[in-house]
C-alpha cells in the first residue's frame, strides 16, 4: 500500500454526475487536517489471497497503520513546529482512493499502472482503512471508490509525506 498525506487547512472532494461537470455536483468538506491519498498494490492483493495467515497478518498491518496516523505529530501546533497529532488540532481525514499511485514509466510516453491493484481487488483493503480510522476519529469523509472526482485543498506548508506500507 501506498499512501501521499497532505496537511491541509480544509478539503474539498466534489462527484459529478456521470456525463457533465455541473456545479451541482454532490461534495464532501473536512475542515483542518489531512488528505491521504490511498493505492493498493498488485502484492498486497496476492498476498491477502494466499492464505488466512497473511490475511491476519494484513488486517493488523492496515490496524497499525491507522494507530501510527493517530499518534502522528505531523501537523504545525500553535508555535508553529511540526509538533501536533489531528487529536490535538481537533483534525479531520479525507480519504481518496487513487490507482495512479502505483503509476510507472519506463519507456515511451504513457504511464503503466499494472502494479495498481484492480478495483475489485483494491476495495475490500480501502474499505478495512476507513472503516478503522473512523473507528478511530470522530469525523472522516471519503470520496467515491474508483470514481472520477475533483478533490481541491488549501494545504499547509506544503507539508507531504509519502507512506510505503
Amino acid at each position: 500500500m501506498r499512501l501521499v498525506v497532505q496537511a491541509v487547512e480544509r478539503a474539498e472532494v466534489r462527484f459529478p454526475e456521470e456525463s457533465s461537470w455541473k456545479l451541482q455536483a454532490e461534495s464532501r468538506k473536512i475542515g483542518r487536517g489531512i488528505v491521504v491519498y490511498f493505492g493498493v498494490h498488485t502484492s498486497d492483493v496476492s498476498t491477502l489471497q494466499r492464505d488466512s495467515d497473511t490475511a491476519v497478518s494484513w488486517k493488523n498491518k492496515i490496524d497499525l497503520l491507522v494507530e501510527k496516523i493517530r499518534n502522528m505529530r505531523w501537523l504545525k501546533d500553535d508555535v508553529g513546529r511540526l509538533d501536533a497529532t489531528l487529536d490535538a488540532v481537533g483534525g479531520e481525514i479525507m480519504v481518496i482512493s487513487n490507482f495512479t499511485l502505483y503509476a510507472k514509466n519506463k519507456k515511451g510516453n504513457k504511464m503503466s499502472f499494472s502494479d495498481s491493484a484492480s478495483a475489485s481487488d483494491a476495495e475490500p483493503i480501502y474499505d478495512y482503512f476507513v472503516q478503522g480510522l473512523r473507528d478511530a476519529w470522530w469525523k472522516v469523509q471519503t470520496g467515491k471508490f474508483a470514481a472520477m472526482m475533483e478533490v481541491s485543498a488549501v494545504t499547509m506548508g506544503p507539508i507531504n509525506y509519502v507512506w510505503d506500507v
